[in-house]
Formats: C-alpha cells, sequence, structure tokens
C-alpha cells in the first residue's frame, strides 16, 4: 500500500452473503419465565436462498447491492423496491459463479471508475469465483485495480464487511421481514420481496460510521500490525503441530533462518545457539522471579495455559483428496496470472483428454 499509496477513498472491500425468503430466528425474545415453547410467525418451513454482493470504501462510500436470484431468468418486477443503481442476475442455485462474478466488477467500475493517477484496492476472500477467474484477474489488471485475497479462515477478523456491516444488515433484513408478515398474516415471502427488504435494512446500514468502523478494527485504514492481542491467536495453537528436528532449516551462516519450532516456556529469558553446531542448544537464561524481605515472590509467572491447556491435535487428518493449501495472494501480479493461465490450460487438456477417451470407448462398443 505505500508503494502505490493508495488512498483511504480507494481502498475497497466486498463480500458475497446470503438471503433467505425465511429469515433466521431471533436469538433473543420476550416470553413467560419458565415457558419451553414460543410459538412465531414464519414465512414457510423451507425458503430459497438468494444472495448479494456488498461493498464499500475505508472513507464510508458504499455502493450499491448486487442481487443474485435462484432463477434461470430474470423478471422485471423483482428489481421494483430495490436501492437505487442496484443490479441484478439470475443463477440456477442463487449462488456466486464466475460468469456473474464478471458482471458484479463491471457494476464496481461503474461506480468506483479507477485511473493510472488514482488505482484502488480491492479485498476479497478466496471464493473460487474470485480467485480461478482468469478474466476478472486481466480486467482489474487493465483497469488500474489491484486486488488482494485474505488468508483462509481471517475472514472474521480482518474482512470489514464481516466486522461491521453484515451482523446489523442480517438483523435489519429479519426485522423487515417480520413486519411484512404482520402486515399480510398468511402470505409467504417470496422473490417479488427480496428487494423491497433489502432495500430497507441497506438504506439503515449503509453509514459512513459503520464502514469507518469495520476497516480501523480490522487494523487495514490506517494500517495497524498490533490491532489483534495476542490471546485472539489462541485458538490457532490447538492445530499447532511442531516440526521434527529435521525439518528445521538453516542458511550457508550457520545460524538459523526459520525456527518454527517455538520453545513453549514462560519463564525462558534467552536462549544462546552454538556457533560451532547450530543444531545444540547449549544455554538457557531462567527469568526468575524475584523475591521481596520476606521470600515471597513479587510476580505471578503461571499462565493460563499451566493451568488448564488447550487440546492439541496429534496428528493431521487423512484427506484422500489433496487439496491446495490457500493463502493471502495478490492476484493481479504477474506471477499469479501466469499460474492462472497454467491451470486453466491443464483443465481444457484434462477435458479434452477426457472426452478422446470416451469417444474410444464408443468407438469400441
Amino acid at each position: 500500500m505505500k508503494q502505490k499509496q493508495y488512498q483511504p477513498s480507494n481502498v475497497w472491500n466486498a463480500d458475497e452473503t446470503s438471503i433467505t425468503t425465511v429469515p433466521p430466528k431471533k436469538k433473543k425474545i420476550a416470553a413467560k419465565k419458565g415457558k419451553k415453547q414460543v410459538g412465531a410467525i414464519t414465512s414457510a418451513e423451507r425458503g430459497e436462498t438468494s444472495t448479494a454482493t456488498m461493498c464499500m470504501s475505508a472513507t464510508g462510500h458504499h455502493i450499491p447491492p448486487f442481487i443474485i436470484l435462484p432463477r434461470q431468468r430474470m423478471r422485471d418486477h423483482w428489481k421494483e423496491g430495490a436501492p437505487p443503481g442496484s443490479e441484478f442476475a439470475a443463477s440456477k442455485n442463487g449462488y456466486m459463479t464466475i460468469d456473474i462474478f464478471k458482471l458484479w466488477f463491471n457494476h464496481f467500475l461503474k461506480h468506483v471508475r479507477p485511473t493510472a493517477n488514482a488505482p484502488t484496492l480491492l479485498i476479497l476472500d478466496g471464493h473460487s469465483s474470485h480467485t480461478k477467474n482468469l478474466a476478472f484477474t486481466e480486467k482489474a489488471r487493465a483497469n488500474n485495480v489491484t486486488v488482494v485475497v485474505l488468508p483462509p479462515h481471517c475472514n472474521h477478523r480482518l474482512q470489514p464487511l464481516d466486522v461491521s456491516f453484515m451482523a446489523p444488515f442480517k438483523m435489519y433484513y429479519s426485522d423487515a421481514a417480520e413486519k411484512l408478515m404482520r402486515e399480510r398474516p398468511g402470505e409467504t415471502i417470496t422473490n417479488n420481496d427480496i428487494s423491497g427488504l433489502v432495500n430497507i435494512a441497506f438504506s439503515k446500514v449503509a453509514t459512513t460510521r459503520v464502514a469507518v468502523n469495520g476497516f480501523e478494527k480490522t487494523g487495514l485504514v490506517p494500517l495497524n500490525r498490533n490491532v489483534f492481542s495476542e490471546n485472539e491467536f489462541s485458538p490457532s495453537t490447538v492445530s499447532d503441530r511442531p516440526p521434527a528436528p529435521e525439518e528445521l532449516t538453516f542458511d550457508g551462516n550457520n545460524s538459523p533462518s526459520t525456527l518454527d519450532k517455538e520453545i513453549e516456556c514462560s519463564q525462558i529469558q534467552s536462549c544462546v545457539i552454538d556457533e560451532a553446531n547450530p543444531q545444540n542448544l547449549v544455554k538457557l537464561e531462567l527469568d526468575t522471579p524475584e523475591k521481596n524481605e520476606s521470600g515471597f515472590s513479587t510476580s505471578f509467572t503461571i499462565s493460563p495455559n499451566d493451568v488448564l491447556s488447550l487440546p492439541k491435535v496429534e496428528r493431521p487428518r487423512d484427506n484422500k483428496r489433496k487439496r491446495v493449501r490457500q493463502k493471502a495472494a495478490g492476484i493481479t501480479t504477474d506471477e499469479y496470472k501466469e499460474n492462472l493461465k497454467k491451470a486453466e490450460a491443464e483443465k481444457v487438456s484434462r477435458k479434452s483428454r477426457k472426452h478422446k477417451s470416451q469417444r474410444q470407448e464408443k468407438q469400441s462398443l
């Protein structure tokens, strides 16, 4: 960000969220004390799920939603009541696809209009429609948009929309749906009502303060590397398995370059490594608590992990399907683009070999 000097007004975050014709139940309700079952109005037992793509900037600007309905063809009356400037698409299951995401990116460019003097930074999650979309990558590069993908399992902490926008949006959407069912007793919520409900919720939550708070709490704008405390990283220790001694790597100067195996002892202050044989730890200086005149310790060195430690994964899961481990990446870089082209070429090659083998089997019969 410092290299290209992205202004806060040019830093954007986009994310998809599901909206359904059967809103989720409220977590808190008012009822008589001791009552086991409380009746409530509901639209139906099972509803249809649509997708709304939201996008906001670090200075509080919001792009109108992009709504995907679970239909094969779009109808104009489904768009009535939507927020001004909203656009629509239809898919078989109502989910985001590679082709529909290209349509959303055109919607994004129409409102943002990045230039060479004012480049744009777009932050996304690692959904396949974002990361495996070669046409989107090439168009972003051609329109001065740098795209950064967040690391997996971090959206609840690093994605501004998930931190400040999505929860109140879902709450306002549920309230509007519940009010609509009271006004129309006996009628269910359909796709005709989705646009109006989204408009009510979006107009309430799409404020400058919500967007600014989302970027501040994630430490993205303004940039804050220390926004998270050490305690917030403790759940990751459950699956943190130390490597074997032979997996430790060293550089050419006989000094450890990456020492992944951590010494889990709160009393170790420093560790001296033998330069002749860097694999041997030859000295440990312990940070012993000081004692006062009465002889009692003046510091408390027992950590909560010593009292009640978190469970540890003993061995990795046996996955038959070898999946590529995802990580944070800039998908508009030259390296990522070339790797994506190779993956597309391999996919086409596999399909052609499969069709060829099928034709040969049919000919043999």
